[in-house]
């Protein structure tokens, strides 16, 4: 994860200069051949990337992770994984719209894959590893060990099985703890003074978990959609869609550099209620309009980081209104845009207890746990009614792949009738 988080800021800094993030960058006077340059210098790199790996390297994703657990026992091809995780760190260092978590995140599976296969784990144990890779990764992408380790679990395994949160746990924990020596121990979107204004206020928290299951169903149909759509008008060849895409998110990103990169600049705005409601809800549109573009050009990259800042633009938005309506009775925008990250990301990720505690461990506020709760599980089981998949099965399902969520179910999934093969004991017989 250090190493990830290294490269693609290394490559930022060499194709944007000196800059803390791309919206700063080019709000100072980036001319626009220099962003177009930058962007299109990533595209070039996946577009490379992918004919050396003669694959597409944008379906190596979570998506991936889920269906080595569920269909080949914990099997996952460390090439692969390897070439996808420097597209993403391409894509990500140039300014494409997804985030850095998901070479962490695949890495790590595929380093944990790739151990307990070369001493022989049996299947079982070989997803346990795998999760614990998957929560290790994600710990250090975030600084979120609990967060890390329910992620693991609720999304990539299906199960919160005693003999696998242990591992999972340790390895969270030590990824954690290496990374914050390397990095930060500090949270990443710090707040304070944010908490209800009064008991009332959760009825505002619970039309904001109704908001964000609408806001990350279209979030997730929405990716899909674009994507197929800028597939079937793109004048290009499939190899060169990488960089048409970013060049396209140049355009956009010359006019509205908020939309660039994983977002975190947007969200720290958004958390600080620097930006009005109207220019929340326009900037929300097109940050999938951005995330559109970067992943169906074939860019690969992490989704999570995105769906928090759409949720952070959405519940901010909201916030705005409820706050202008009721200015007694509710808190600040910036609480909002906090919970509606929560909101998107649970109902995106169909995750809510992940997405309840990566939220409260990225703030290290506990006021808000109440709103986070109420907003995450409202939105998660509304977004089920709405559309059954997540943003995680949703690639499988446009495959063809059924998938069962439960471990055990998964375990007879990927069974074969020669595995149940036993010998009879017929020497043993014939000695007696």
């Amino acid at each position: 994860a250090v190493i990830v988080q290294r490269l693609s800021e290394g490559l930022r800094v060499l194709l944007w200069g000196y800059t803390p993030t791309f919206e700063f960058a080019v709000r100072t006077g980036l001319s626009g051949w220099r962003v177009l340059l930058a962007l299109v210098t990533g595209g070039v790199l996946v577009a490379i990337l992918q004919r050396l790996a003669k694959a597409p390297l944008a379906s190596h994703g979570v998506s991936s992770l889920v269906e080595a657990v569920a269909l080949h026992g914990g099997r996952l091809s460390v090439k692969p994984v390897l070439y996808s995780a420097a597209a993403a760190i391409a894509t990500v260092g140039s300014g494409g719209s997804l985030g850095r978590e998901g070479p962490m995140l695949r890495l790590g599976a595929a380093v944990s894959s790739w151990l307990g296969q070369r001493f022989g784990l049996s299947s079982r144990r070989l997803k346990i590893l795998l999760g614990c890779g998957t929560a290790a990764g994600f710990a250090a992408a975030f600084n979120v060990p609990i967060g890390g380790s329910l992620f693991a679990m609720e999304v990539v395994l299906g199960s919160f099985a005693l003999e696998i949160f242990g591992p999972i746990v340790v390895a969270a924990v030590l990824a954690t703890l290496l990374s914050r020596a390397a990095e930060s121990a500090a949270p990443i979107y710090p707040l304070e003074g944010y908490a209800l204004a009064s008991p009332w206020e959760i009825g505002f928290h619970f039309g904001l978990g109704l908001i964000g299951a609408v806001a990350a169903v279209a979030f997730v149909l929405g990716v899909r959609l674009f994507a197929r759509l800028f597939r079937k008008v793109a004048v290009v060849p499939e190899g060169l869609l990488p960089i048409f895409g970013l060049a396209l998110l140049a355009g956009l990103g010359f006019f509205w550099p908020e939309v660039l990169g994983n977002g975190f600049s947007t969200i720290t705005a958004a958390l600080q209620e620097g930006i009005p409601w109207r220019l929340l809800a326009l900037l929300a549109g097109l940050k999938l309009v951005a995330t559109a573009l970067t992943a169906g050009s074939g860019c690969p990259g992490g989704h999570f980081t995105p769906s928090l800042c759409f949720g952070a633009l959405v519940g901010g938005a909201y916030g705005e209104l409820v706050h202008t309506a009721f200015p007694h009775a509710t808190a600040s925008s910036g609480s909002y845009a906090a919970v509606g990250m929560a909101a998107v990301a649970a109902g995106s990720s169909h995750a809510p207890l992940s997405a309840i505690l990566i939220l409260f461990e990225l703030t290290g506020n506990y006021d808000l746990i109440l709103p986070l709760m109420i907003a995450a599980i409202v939105s998660s089981m509304v977004a089920k009614r709405l559309y059954p998949y997540s943003i995680y099965t949703e690639p499988l399902e446009r495959r063809g792949v059924e998938l069962s969520w439960r471990m055990e179910e998964a375990a007879l999934a990927g069974l074969r009738v020669e595995d149940l093969v036993r010998p009879l004991p017929l020497v043993s017989v014939g000695r007696f």
